[in-house]
């Protein structure tokens, strides 16, 4: 009888994870400017934001900003939100568990990298409106290099 209420512990202990809520993960395709947002939680989420920033990382440009180039205003409009300052800002609608949300930005395709590293940084759920089971895994970083 020991023996069974042992395995029985066993088998709950090792049970497979549970998921309490959504989890929004973000990624950056740095070739086309398109961002994805998917909800890997096992609960839907609500409306987000997802914002994209860029840096250069080398070589450094001296007293200027973060040295990637600007869209013109008018087409940047689009993406500016007063609570993202400096930052391209995409509402996300409301995601089921497991959905994917993707959004091309248009300026991107138009923007002239001259030679060097950019940085990308990408934050699914920026302003933390949605609940989530893990918040820590909401940022994503990816780099481009122009020869």
């Amino acid at each position: 009888m020991k023996r069974i209420l042992a395995a029985g512990l066993l088998s709950c202990v090792f049970a497979a994870p549970s998921f309490a809520g959504a989890d929004l993960v973000a990624d950056f395709d740095t070739a086309t400017g398109t961002v994805k947002v998917t909800n890997i939680g096992d609960s839907f989420a609500s409306i987000s934001v997802v914002t994209v920033e860029c840096k250069r990382r080398s070589p450094p440009v001296v007293g200027r900003g973060g040295g990637c180039p600007d869209p013109a205003p008018a087409a940047a409009a689009p993406y500016m939100m007063p609570a993202f300052p400096n930052k391209v800002a995409i509402a996300v609608k409301p995601l089921k568990p497991g959905e994917i949300f993707t959004h091309a930005i248009a300026f991107f395709p138009g923007l002239v990298f001259p030679s060097g590293k950019y940085a990308f940084k990408v934050i699914a759920d920026d302003g933390g409106s949605v609940p989530e089971s893990n918040e820590g895994n909401n940022v994503v970083v990816r780099t481009k290099v122009v020869p």
